[in-house]
């Protein structure tokens, strides 16, 4: 057998360490699942990238100030976050602001076309927020709405445990990761796939596609992301159990595996570009690089805007002054862990 790291194979890594980090339940579990605290990682060899290909031809501007809002060292007026030690309050560019976004990214809907609304998406923090806007998209989009509502059920063999959870308590949550116990469409909507159904036809956890026609048991798609793009698929429906740790039980669901993005997290978005891009900040990020994901998703400053809504943790911080903030948290320890070698 051979002693050496992986066989003597060579092993290629990809990636930007100013974009998200591995989920975790704090700030000191995120960072040491990150790879650097890996054991053979002193094997490997660094090589720096310099040039963003998505956002270079943006001008250099949007690239510059992009660079500096990932490592935390944007050069417009910061003001220090006072309630915790995880980042920056950043002043937003003029530019990029909006009062409404949804108008601003969608704006005549019936007058896109299906390759438009493809290409347009509405980035938020928090899923939250992201049901609200799609449920309000929705209900501007023309056409007949089916609703499929899931059958759901607790994963367990014990009649006890079952009888502890009625059907209508299982029906009112959605679990990370989950499609919706009340599951609404239109033909013509996007959606994205929830889990991998099958790597040759491009169907895999992130994909995106615009809906064709439903049934009870199928949902008839059109892929409009990646190299399957324009591809006709049959979306089943299908037994899905919830992974989320912190229920007291596993939730088994049968429903379609897809939700509406119109609006979508920004975690789901990372890898993905679009043409237009609306940043939705109800409340501001709470995870390194999330910010960041969030603007690289555009290639200019023309196709990016932001609405932030006002409160006491962002929007205008400072007296006598119109300039609106929110906040960008950074780890430098895990930047410099990448810049140091």
């Amino acid at each position: 057998m051979d002693p050496r790291p992986f066989g003597g194979k060579c092993i290629l890594l990809g990636g930007d360490v100013k974009q998200l980090l591995p989920v975790a339940s704090g700030r000191v579990e995120q960072i040491e699942l990150f790879f650097t605290n890996y054991r053979f990682w002193r094997v490997f060899q660094v090589v720096h990238l310099m040039t963003n290909m998505r956002v270079n031809a943006g001008g250099e501007d949007f690239t510059r100030w992009l660079e500096d809002l990932g490592r935390g060292t944007t050069n417009t007026q910061i003001v220090k976050d006072k309630d915790t030690k995880d980042g920056d309050f950043v002043n937003l560019p003029d530019r990029c602001l909006t009062v409404d976004v949804v108008r601003e990214i969608y704006g005549q809907l019936h007058a896109l076309t299906p390759q438009q609304l493809a290409q347009r998406a509405i980035l938020c923090p928090k899923n939250e927020h992201c049901n609200l806007l799609n449920d309000k998209i929705l209900e501007s989009f023309t056409g007949k709405t089916f609703v499929i509502h899931s059958n759901d059920s607790v994963a367990s063999g014990d009649e006890d445990e079952v009888a502890n959870f009625p059907e209508e308590y299982l029906n009112s949550i959605t679990p990370s990761g989950m499609p919706h116990h009340k599951l609404k469409l239109k033909v013509g909507v996007p959606v994205i796939l929830l889990r991998n159904l099958c790597l040759e036809d491009g169907l895999i956890n992130g994909t995106r596609l615009l809906v064709l026609a439903v049934t009870d048991m199928l949902i008839t798609a059109e892929i409009v992301t990646g190299r399957f793009c324009g591809r006709r698929v049959l979306i089943p429906r299908m037994d899905l159990t919830s992974s989320d740790q912190n229920l007291p039980f596993v939730l088994k669901r049968r429903q379609f595996p897809l939700k509406l993005c119109f609006a979508l997290t920004i975690n789901k978005a990372q890898g993905q570009t679009f043409e237009r891009v609306g940043i939705y900040l109800a409340s501001p990020v709470f995870s390194h690089g999330q910010l960041y994901v969030a603007f690289s998703r555009a290639r200019s400053w023309d196709s990016v805007k932001v609405e932030v809504v006002k409160t006491k943790h962002q929007g205008y911080l400072l007296k006598s002054s119109k300039k609106v903030f929110t906040k960008n948290i950074v780890f430098g320890n895990i930047l410099n862990s990448i810049q140091n070698e």
